[in-house]
């Protein structure tokens, strides 16, 4: 039996788990185990936002590794009040002054932009 957890296709690690059964004993008194492996495509922090678009006061999604720790958000330089939801999800809003452009998220490993720009609707 082998089974797949992984993360989306934005994440950059994949867990697999597979469960061997081994005889060292009778067919009868068989036991399994049960071991996970991890596997890292190398890939740095990043951060991504859903959606790409939207008018102020819109709530965003900010999906990204790394994010624990994250000290600042902000649209195109404008400031942004936010939440950590995990080390991969950071929620906030369009600030009221926000402009089309990337979004930033200051960490203390350095500031990572978004790979897609943001665009503030009117």
């Amino acid at each position: 039996m082998a089974t797949y957890t992984g993360q989306p296709s934005w994440a950059g690690s994949v867990t697999l788990a597979l469960a061997f059964r081994y005889y060292l004993q009778p067919v009868a008194q068989c036991s399994r185990s049960l071991q996970t492996f991890s596997l890292s495509v190398g890939l740095g922090p990043f951060v991504t936002n859903l959606p790409t678009s939207g008018k102020v006061g819109s709530a965003i999604k900010i999906l990204g590794t790394d994010l624990a720790a994250a000290t600042g958000v902000s649209f195109n330089g404008t400031a942004a009040v936010f939440t950590v939801g995990s080390p991969s999800l950071i929620e906030t809003t369009v600030p009221a002054a926000a402009a089309t452009g990337d979004i930033q998220v200051t960490t203390p490993g350095g500031t990572l932009t978004s790979s897609v720009a943001f665009r503030v609707r009117p």
